[in-house]
């Protein structure tokens, strides 16, 4: 029997099926050579052994030797025949299967041997793991079918005797599988078995150049008898398996690919979009940075308070935004970094100026400026608050003035003029007017004095307009009105007086030392409340107090005035009598005087009450800095307590997943609960800036030394600190976890081979032997000889086995995905076909998706090299070529090509320069505000030297006018003598008057008998007195006094304002003069003493806080002060400490 010119004769219809096949099979090898030598008729052509030679050579691709190429003789035939026949013998001895192939065989034509050689070569160069009755290899490649055809409902393999094999569904499937493009599997029809299988078989020759081994006309011609058998359904399916194993290692390098481009394409995303955001950022940070390079407020307050509204709705709205981009920003770059490091990607090479240590210290640096430019802004509305209340003064003077000049200009000196009846009385009133004048030019030169410092005021503000300086300004106008008008009163009264001076010129001596020192009171009352009135600037409670013990002495020298008033009503009664207004030299009365003073002591009195409201203010302040500094101080210690739980965080927590999920508990915290502490912070320094407070005003601890308050700015800096170093923990724990899981095996990877492992155990024994693990393989898609050339020593190991853990070791590494920089490359060489260049035409015909071919094309166009004249890189047919190499270096390696490394390079030469050009800027704005403050500052100095030249000119003329008075005032004091002594004409009135005179000195001589007489006997009583009470106070001080009292003291000066404390003490005095004080009456635990005789001063007093009490000033100016409970109390106990000073 003849089948499709195979010699089939003598053999049942699957025998020849299987002959034919394993024929076709011998005959693709031997074609490659020489397709004349097909074998066709194996009982006549195998007897010279050349075609034998030929299969074996072309199948172990190796020269078997020399042999007869056209053997005549037997015995050459023979040679030849063992020669092709030693290969299949040591298969056989080696593979321990008792057959021996002999020369005699092949010659005599046993087909039969013919089939079982052929069989051999085929397990042993196609399938590879055939061991005793090949069973291993069976099942393998019996389950890789099964698995590769589980999806399709319509096949069902269970065997090799299945109907899907015999009826061609299941090799449809399998082809289907791997490209369902290739066949329109739901068309086909398990009844049409013949079509089915002349289809797969057409498919498989056309697409993967299977070779048609299975003749399908066989079938055809004996449908009832003919089927395929194991061993040819195996020889066919080890051609498909080791087809696809190829194509499938293709699949892996498109799939590769295209991960590389997916992976490639979401890390630039990432990047693109990291360093989008970061320019941003750094576009506004320079944006705000530069509005905080020079301190431009405007040039009035209302723009300065526009300004610092504006700062505090950016800190409260704006900038919490930006600081939470900036930290998102930084989330995002640690997790970019974490990706990469997990992919097996080089870390992002971050371009210069957008890094994450460069945005965190240009965000300080802004930090810092906007921490300058609202302490300048605070400086600055100090400094307005400050010009306003100066110039709230200058029209307070003003305003003084101006009812000055009214009364003055209401007067009867100016209203109703009287004209003189006498030269005494004409002289008067010149002197009195040169008196108005000189008052005048006083006023007047105080007049300057509040205009030169209005002018002052707008250089003390550096040309910034406060609120009431226009007010002021009219003010001063109408002032300079108003004395314009009195200057030309003050004229037309001089040129009057000037007609009766004339006539008139006789002066009292006594009046005009009334009237002179009447205008040195006045000029002290004057200069009394312009002191009093000056405007209250203090920043701190102790300055508050230093301006209350300079009012108390003031109150002093005013108790001290009312002495001189005294002096001066009975200079005025000597001089006038009872008759104010017989005084034509003054224009003030003693009453008007009394009047003055009093109205001194109630501006004393009213600034006494603003300094207590300015104490309570100022003590307000301390609280807001003390709730501030408590706010700040609180989170400095909650910041130190989360770097103590970030330093501690490893020995707390078990796994590093642990310790990452409590560092991200505590960044949570931090972005959370820290800055809403850091808002409180930012809250209670906005109420101190509202209120144009001193951060640090005086605060100092009880040893004397400043108080540590944190800036705004330092706690700002804290919180980014922290962050930092959560953060940067983070990333190392991430970067450990990242590497771990690196070096894992994906679950799914890992669960496909503990199955595997399960199902090629046949003893279950817990372990794989070669046969078990070659079958293994074979379900795999994978080869033996891959296996063990990368695992040295595996093959002596699987003669006792491995474990499932040694399988997992071995394959879990080929299983999962070599994402390496050397895989990647021999991936796109293959794609490129070998070339180191690769074209569009090239990744056009891959099976890559469009978007991945125009994200290479279009990244590697970019990353390609141009040729030496700089013209892109060609192929010999013209097409522009890419180099895959130098993106995959940069891709793993990091290696950016050479136009982009002078690209990098260029933009960090530009911004270094940009860097540079904005610090010479910044140094010159520096450099132009100090020679500004300089400027400014010599200004201030050169104005306060004139306006104390001015004052001292101002006293100089004052003064000068004083001396002229004095001494027109004794110049007509000796005409009125000589007038007077002139008119005593008449004798008879001088006798009179001796007499009068003789009579008055004899009364007064026995008058001063008298008083001597009574002066005498008042000192003995006194001195018997003064006797008696030495005795009874030495008597007092023997017997000393003791008593429960309350004690203040410890205190600098007499300030009822001091911030000692009151406590109950027991007070012992003895004869030694010594004031102990001890905690109780059992006088054990003495407090402290008084050395009596140390004191320079006692006097009774009333606290603001008690009443009743004993004040002691000792000579080094402590005080101390005892509270009695009652008056009476007190005053024994002064009658007593005052015996021991007295004495």
């Amino acid at each position: 029997m003849s089948s499709g010119g195979v010699n089939t004769e003598g053999l049942l219809p699957w025998e020849a099926i299987q002959l034919k096949t394993f024929l076709n099979w011998a005959n693709s090898f031997i074609g490659t050579t020489d397709p004349e030598l097909k074998i066709l008729d194996p009982k006549t052509e195998l007897a010279d052994g050349i075609r034998l030679i030929t299969l074996m050579e072309n199948l172990t691709g190796e020269k078997l030797g020399r042999y007869h190429k056209k053997p005549k003789m037997k015995v050459h035939m023979v040679e030849n025949l063992n020669l092709a026949l030693k290969v299949v013998n040591e298969a056989c001895e080696k593979k321990k299967i008792g057959l021996f192939y002999s020369a005699e065989n092949m010659i005599e034509g046993n087909v039969k041997l013919f089939m079982g050689m052929l069989w051999v070569c085929i397990s042993k160069f196609m399938i590879d793991f055939i061991k005793e009755d090949d069973k291993n290899a069976r099942d393998a490649l019996l389950l890789w079918c099964q698995k590769k055809t589980a999806s399709y409902d319509n096949v069902t393999i269970e065997s090799y005797r299945s109907d899907d094999f015999q009826n061609g569904m299941a090799f449809c499937a399998l082809l289907h599988k791997h490209n369902p493009k290739s066949i329109d599997f739901g068309s086909l029809s398990p009844a049409n078995k013949c079509d089915n299988l002349q289809l797969a078989m057409d498919v498989a020759n056309e697409c993967y150049g299977i070779p048609k081994l299975i003749d399908v006309s066989d079938i055809r011609e004996s449908p009832e008898t003919a089927y395929l058998d194991e061993k040819t359904l195996m020889t066919y399916l080890s051609f498909l398996w080791k087809q696809f194993a190829s194509s499938k290692k293709v699949e892996r390098v498109m799939g590769h690919v295209s991960k590389i481009c997916r992976k490639e394409r979401v890390n630039r995303q990432l990047m693109q979009g990291y360093e989008t955001r970061a320019k941003k950022l750094l576009e506004w940070m320079k944006k705000q940075k530069d509005q905080y390079r020079n301190f431009a407020f405007g040039t009035s307050e209302e723009e300065v308070k526009a300004c610092q509204q504006a700062l505090f709705e950016f800190k409260k709205k704006e900038k919490p935004t930006k600081s939470a981009e900036k930290g998102d920003l930084e989330t995002s770059l640690a997790y970019l970094q974490t990706k990469l490091l997990t992919e097996g990607r080089p870390p992002y090479n971050i371009p210069s100026g957008v890094s994450s240590q460069e945005i965190s210290e240009k965000w300080a640096d802004l930090c810092k400026r906007e921490t300058s430019y609202e302490d300048e802004i605070t400086r600055t509305m100090i400094m307005m608050r400050q010009a306003n209340q100066v110039i709230s003064g200058i029209m307070s003077h003003a305003a003084h003035y101006r009812v000055w000049i009214e009364n003055l200009l209401t007067s009867e000196y100016f209203t109703n003029a009287k004209k003189c009846d006498s030269l005494s009385q004409a002289d008067a009133a010149c002197t009195q007017h040169e008196l108005y004048e000189d008052s005048y030019e006083k006023y007047r030169l105080k007049l300057g004095m509040l205009q030169k410092n209005l002018e002052n005021v707008t250089k003390y503000t550096r040309g910034i307009t406060p609120t009431t300086m226009d007010e002021g300004k009219a003010q001063l106008a109408d002032l300079e009105s108003d004395f314009q008008k009195l200057r030309s009163s003050l004229a037309s009264r001089k040129a009057a007086l000037q007609a009766d001076l004339l006539n008139q010129r006789a002066l009292d001596a006594q009046r005009l030392e009334f009237a002179k020192r009447a205008e040195e009171f006045t000029s002290w009352v004057e200069d009394t409340k312009d002191e009093l009135s000056t405007t209250i600037t203090c920043g701190s409670v102790e300055e508050v107090n230093e301006l209350v013990m300079l009012l108390e002495a003031k109150n002093e020298e005013i108790s001290g005035k009312w002495f001189e008033i005294d002096a001066l009503a009975a200079l005025n009664d000597q001089s006038c009598g009872s008759e104010d207004s017989a005084n034509p030299y003054t224009r003030f009365t003693v009453a008007e005087l009394d009047s003055m003073l009093h109205e001194v002591l109630e501006i004393a009195n009213n600034r006494g009450e603003l300094l207590e409201a300015e104490l309570k203010m100022q003590t307000g302040f301390d609280e807001l800095r003390e709730t501030y500094s408590s706010a700040a101080s609180e989170y400095m210690e909650w910041a130190e307590e989360m770097k103590r739980k970030v330093a501690t965080s490893d020995a707390e927590t078990g796994t590093a997943e642990d310790e990452l999920n409590l560092l991200n508990k505590l960044l949570e915290d931090l972005d959370i609960s820290g800055r809403e502490k850091v808002q409180t912070v930012d809250t209670k320094y906005d109420a101190i800036t509202e209120n144009g407070i001193s951060l640090t005003a005086g605060r100092v601890d009880d040893a004397g030394n400043a108080i540590r308050i944190f800036s705004p700015a330092e706690i700002s800096g804290e919180h980014e600190l922290v962050g930092r170093i959560i953060r940067e923990k983070s990333e190392l724990i991430q970067e450990d976890i990242a590497a771990k899981n690196k070096s894992a095996v994906p679950e799914d990877v890992l669960a496909e081979l503990e199955e595997a492992f399960k199902v090629f155990d046949k003893d279950n024994d817990d372990k794989l032997v070669e046969s078990e693990f070659k079958a293994c393989l074979q379900t795999l898609d994978m080869e033996f000889k891959e296996v063990t050339d990368a695992n040295p020593g595996l093959a002596d190991r699987l003669q006792e086995g491995i474990s499932l853990q040694e399988f997992v070791d071995i394959l879990g590494a080929i299983f999962k995905e070599q994402d390496t920089y050397e895989y990647s490359l021999e991936c796109f060489k293959m794609l490129a076909d070998g070339k180191d260049t690769i074209t569009a035409a090239d990744l056009n015909k891959s099976d890559l998706d469009p978007e991945d071919i125009d994200f290479l094309e279009e990244l590697m166009s970019q990353l390609t090299e141009p040729n030496q004249k700089g013209a892109r890189r060609r192929s010999l047919t013209g097409a522009p070529v890419l180099d895959y190499n130098q993106f995959l270096q940069e891709v793993y390696l990091g290696k950016a090509s050479a136009a982009a490394q002078e690209e990098a390079r260029l933009q960090a030469e530009a911004d270094a320069e940009e860097q540079k050009r904005l610090d010479e800027e910044e140094a010159a704005r520096e450099k132009e505000r100090e020679e500004r403050e300089e400027r400014e500052r010599k200004e201030r100095e050169k104005a306060e030297a004139e306006e104390r030249k001015a004052r001292e000119e101002a006293e100089e003329t004052a003064r000068k006018a004083a001396e002229e008075a004095r001494k027109a005032a004794e110049e007509a004091k000796r005409k009125a003598e000589e007038a007077k002594l002139a008119a005593e004409a008449e004798e008879k009135k001088r006798k009179e008057e001796e007499a009068a005179r003789i009579a008055a000195e004899e009364e007064r001589k026995r008058k001063e008998e008298e008083a001597k007489e009574k002066v005498r006997l008042a000192k003995e009583k006194a001195e018997a007195e003064e006797r008696k009470r030495k005795e009874l106070q030495a008597q007092k001080r023997k017997e000393g006094k003791q008593g429960m009292l309350y004690k203040k003291g410890g205190t600098k000066g007499s300030s009822v304002f001091s911030r000692a404390n009151w406590n109950q003490r027991w007070f012992v005095v003895g004869e030694e003069g010594i004031l102990r004080y001890f905690k109780d009456q059992d006088m054990k635990d003495m407090k402290g003493e008084i050395v009596l005789s140390e004191c320079k001063a006692f006097r009774l007093g009333n606290h603001r806080e008690r009443l009743n009490c004993v004040l002691f000033e000792l000579k080094n100016g402590e005080t101390f002060f005892m509270s009695a409970d009652s008056e009476t109390e007190a005053e024994d106990w002064l009658s007593v400490v005052k015996l021991y000073v007295e004495e």
